[in-house]
């Protein structure tokens, strides 16, 4: 196709194709194909265009007799963007075509615009003296071919940005299974370069411990054309190693031959860690759940209205007395037959209660197991609902038989108490009212010849004094002096016992007027001598007014006698924040002895030196403690006491 500056009119096209038949028959039959344009050009006498198949026409889109007036009109046709190379091309090859080889692909553009892609080649032919005679070509039109690898080139780039932006790791392999693709992210984790792990090179990034396994899975994929999956720990560009999915699986032709593998490494390390230590989750409440001394369960409502037990079904067995395997299946009817009559009313809707409203279930019940009796059981359970709708209560069911039993038990001995209790009440309530005839028959009985013998005494004095030896006037004074100290032993000792038996009316009263009424009436004692008494600010007391006053009597009286031995007196009442408190620099005596102070009879000084019955602490100490208080003394010998008291909350008296 060469274009001479002199062209030769053109012979007659049949006239050369007869000449050419005989060379060209092969040809020919090209020539009748619509996709190919056969072209022949003679070299002799002139070079010219001896014959085009009429294919040109449609591909080119201009007429055959166009190219056989000008052979350059075929250049005319190539698009502008590829005639230069084209055309570069032919001349070379046209120059010494023996040698040289004209094989090129370029577009044509027709009148119309359209464009067709065609791939033309030329061949030399020589004559039987080994002369070049004539060039021939065919011209195929390939335009559909382009389009589907056009196609197929963006479809193999969609492809591969689609698998360069999953987190996976993306491969592809020969059907050999030879890797010939590794995407950018299994190069980034591994930090290897791709071409070091091309073929098998990428099982050297598997771990050691898993390589052969992997290997093996992926040959036997290969050899039977299956899909591919195994977990396999990749390693890291910084050394970690971390578990991977892998799956693969062939992509076939129609005929179901294996063209390519491709395949996915998902991370799945996370996953599996939590997966392992919710198995370790799980084996450490079935362990809890075995030791536990509950049964620890799963009920689980079905929407079909199914009961079953997917979690702790043996052990609740155990306890119903049923077969595990109806637990497993449908246990509503194997259940409700082992409920107690008496307690199983109502609970069928307390269970829907709890499914509807997700509310806690808790219930006692017994259940007839077969082989023990009556078993009392504690329930607990919290619902869950299910994404399929459905409900499950996980819970605990505790065999309570012995407590309810150890209850029985409890109530027949507390009443068997109250049987005593009320048998001794009655006792005490006798014996109280033998004390108090015995007290009344005290009171009267002895105060009697009390006074007759100190009326008859004061008499004796009186009117027989003068008559009398000193010696019988001072066992007189004796006689008498006694009988006094009996009668007031005689009160003591009434006040004493009446302290039991007496009301306790409490309520907030001036604690500084009771210290001044209690100093008033122990006005007697301070007369003549030499005493400084502090009374401290005190705070008001919630207390039965006439005790308490007689609590700070006795305590001031007590004060008051063992001071007077002391030429300075020194009485001191206050409150330290918790406790009241008096306090004397008295005689004092040794605390090894304060255990015997506020029992009755119980004096640590003799009676000649100072006066008393004993009973006057004690009395102190028993209101204290009708009032829920108590009272503790400090002493040094010769230096003097300190009593501190509190009150405590109301005592009941009955």
């Amino acid at each position: 196709m060469q274009h001479p500056e002199t062209r030769p009119a053109p012979p007659d096209p049949a006239s050369a194709l007869t000449a050419l038949v005989e060379d060209a028959i092969p040809l020919l039959q090209v020539a009748a194909a619509p996709s190919h344009v056969l072209w022949v050009v003679e070299l002799a006498p002139t070079e010219h265009v001896a014959y085009v198949s009429p294919s040109f026409e449609r591909m080119w889109g201009r007429p055959v007799r166009a190219l056989y007036a000008d052979c350059s009109e075929w250049i005319r046709g190539v698009h502008p963007d590829d005639r230069t190379r084209v055309r570069a091309a032919f001349e070379h090859w046209s120059a010494d075509p023996t040698r040289r080889r004209y094989d090129v692909e370029f577009r044509v553009v027709r009148p119309d615009g359209r464009e067709h892609w065609i791939h033309d080649t030329g061949h030399a032919v020589l004559s039987p003296e080994g002369e070049l005679q004539r060039l021939t070509g065919i011209a195929e039109d390939i335009t559909e071919r382009h389009q589907l690898e056009d196609t197929l080139r963006d479809r193999q780039r969609y492809f591969r940005n689609m698998a360069e932006t999953l987190s996976q790791l993306v491969w592809a392999t020969r059907p050999d299974g030879y890797t010939e693709y590794l995407s950018p992210q299994w190069v980034r984790y591994t930090g290897v370069p791709a071409e070091d792990q091309l073929g098998d090179g990428w099982l050297m990034q598997i771990h050691p411990d898993d390589r052969p396994a992997v290997a093996r899975a992926w040959q036997m994929a290969v050899r039977t054309g299956t899909p591919y999956a195994v977990e396999m720990r990749i390693r890291r560009h910084d050394g970690a190693d971390r578990w991977f999915m892998a799956r693969g699986r062939p992509l076939r032709t129609a005929n179901g031959e294996i063209r390519h593998w491709f395949g996915t490494s998902t991370d799945i390390d996370d996953l599996k860690r939590a997966n392992d230590e919710l198995a370790r989750q799980r084996d450490r409440v079935a362990i809890i759940a075995a030791t536990s001394p509950s049964v620890v369960h799963s009920l689980h409502l079905h929407r079909d209205g199914r009961y079953t037990v997917p979690f702790g079904a043996q052990r609740m067995a155990d306890l119903y007395g049923v077969r595990v395997d109806l637990l497993e299946t449908d246990c509503r009817e194997a259940m409700a037959d082992r409920i107690h009559p008496e307690d199983a009313l109502g609970m069928s809707e307390s269970i829907a209660e709890s499914a509807t409203r997700l509310t806690p279930w808790r219930r006692e019940f017994r259940v007839r197991h077969p082989e023990h009796g009556d078993v009392w059981v504690e329930a607990h359970s919290m619902p869950v609902r299910e994404p399929d709708g459905s409900t499950v209560w996980h819970g605990t069911l505790t065999d309570v038989t012995e407590r309810h039993r150890s209850e029985a038990r409890m109530l027949a001995l507390n009443a068997d108490l109250e049987s005593r209790v009320e048998a001794r009440t009655s006792e005490l309530q006798t014996a109280v009212r033998d004390l108090e005839a015995f007290s009344y028959s005290v009171s009267h009985d002895l105060r009697a010849p009390l006074r007759a013998i100190d009326g008859f005494s004061k008499v004796v004095a009186q009117e027989f004094g003068g008559q009398l030896p000193e010696a019988g006037r001072r066992y007189l004074n004796i006689i008498r002096d006694s009988a006094r100290k009996m009668g007031q032993l005689i009160d003591d000792l009434l006040a004493f016992a009446r302290l039991g038996r007496q009301a306790l009316t409490r309520h907030p009263v001036d604690t500084a007027l009771l210290v001044r009424e209690a100093l008033n009436t122990l006005s007697p004692m301070q007369q003549g001598r030499d005493i400084d008494i502090r009374v401290g600010v005190l705070p008001r007391s919630d207390c039965d007014p006439a005790m308490l006053r007689q609590v700070w009597i006795n305590l001031l009286s007590n004060a008051l006698k063992y001071t007077r031995q002391c030429p300075s007196a020194r009485v001191e009442v206050g409150f330290d924040g918790t406790e009241f408190y008096v306090r004397d620099n008295g005689a004092g005596f040794d605390m090894k002895y304060a255990h015997k102070l506020f029992h009755v009879f119980e004096r640590l000084h003799r009676a000649e030196e100072f006066e008393g019955t004993g009973v006057g602490l004690a009395i102190v100490q028993r209101i204290l403690e009708r009032h829920g208080g108590a009272i503790r003394a400090e002493s040094v010998p010769g230096e003097g006491t300190t009593f501190s008291f509190h009150l405590g909350v109301t005592e009941t008296v009955s």
